[in-house]
């Protein structure tokens, strides 16, 4: 089996900002992006927008399946860093390390489910 490149954080830290970001308040049902209203020509294609609407969807979702898989304080630390939660209950576990180990673990879930996580894709 060929090796697979080293996990992007940064790759993995934009998921996450479009997860929360699509959890505030102001984005609809559930949090996910709602649909907006655009200019159709009545053909099957669909405008950029909407391409890309549709992917970070999948993307908020795969996100969404691999949080509850993280150990709690894991999962903790990435709910209070992404302004989901606003109290880190665990305190003999450093939230520093919890949160970049949280990232890691994000970004090994990902990757299972066929989200591109390496610095080469």
């Amino acid at each position: 089996m060929k090796d697979q490149p080293a996990i992007d954080i940064a790759r993995v830290e934009y998921y996450l900002d479009e997860w929360a970001y699509a959890q505030s308040q102001d984005r609809g049902t559930r949090g996910y992006l709602g649909a907006t209203p655009g200019i159709t020509t009545g053909t099957v294609s669909s405008s950029f927008d909407d391409m890309y609407d549709r992917s970070i969807l999948a993307i908020i979702k795969h996100v969404d399946a691999v949080l509850p898989e993280l150990p709690l304080h894991e999962q903790s630390a990435i709910y209070v860093h992404y302004g989901q939660a606003n109290v880190y209950s665990f305190k003999r576990i450093d939230q520093a390390k919890a949160l970049v180990d949280g990232k890691m673990h994000v970004g090994e879930g990902l990757r299972r489910r066929g989200v591109p996580v390496g610095a080469d894709k």
